[in-house]
C-alpha cells in the first residue's frame, strides 16, 4: 500500500501538469518549433457518422483542420464500431497524412479463429452497418 502511494504522489504531479514534450517530428527530425506551440489535438468521425467509400474495402477521411497545425502532426487512431472491427487489417495504418488530415484504409480482415461466422471481406457497407468509426489523437505545433 505505501509503494502504491508513493508511485501515485510521484506520477500525479506529471500527469495534471499538463505538459507534452515532442523528441522526433513526423518526418523523424528534431522539432523546431517553440515549446509553447506544441498541441494536442483529438476527435472522432462519430458512431453512425463516419463517411465510408470505396469498392472491396472501406476508405475514409478524417478532417484535423480545425486543429490549427502548421506541420503535419503524429497521429495515432483506434477503430471503434459494433462489430467486426476488431477484425480488420488496415485500421491504424495513416495514408496520406498532412497538417490538415489522413485517411484510413481498412483493406481486409485479419485471419482469426476468433469469430468463424464474420464476413471474408469488409467493406463500405460492412463500416456503415456496423457504425465503424476513428478515434484519433494528434500531437504537433500550431506556430
Amino acid at each position: 500500500m505505501l509503494v502504491w502511494s508513493i508511485l501515485l504522489a510521484l506520477t500525479s504531479g506529471a500527469m495534471s501538469s499538463g505538459r507534452t514534450k515532442m523528441i522526433m517530428d513526423h518526418s523523424g527530425n528534431v522539432p523546431n518549433h517553440p515549446d509553447p506551440c506544441l498541441m494536442t489535438c483529438t476527435g472522432s468521425t462519430g458512431k453512425g457518422a463516419t463517411s465510408w467509400w470505396g469498392p472491396f474495402k472501406a476508405i475514409t477521411h478524417v478532417d484535423l483542420s480545425k486543429c490549427g497545425f502548421v506541420d503535419t502532426p503524429i497521429i495515432t487512431t483506434s477503430l471503434g464500431g459494433t462489430g467486426y472491427h476488431d477484425q480488420v487489417v488496415g485500421s491504424s495504418s495513416i495514408w496520406s497524412s498532412s497538417k490538415v488530415g489522413f485517411y484510413i484504409y481498412i483493406i481486409g480482415k485479419a485471419v482469426t479463429g476468433h469469430s468463424p461466422n464474420s464476413p471474408d471481406q469488409f467493406d463500405q457497407s460492412t463500416a456503415k452497418r456496423h457504425k465503424w468509426h476513428i478515434n484519433w489523437v494528434a500531437t504537433g505545433y500550431t506556430c
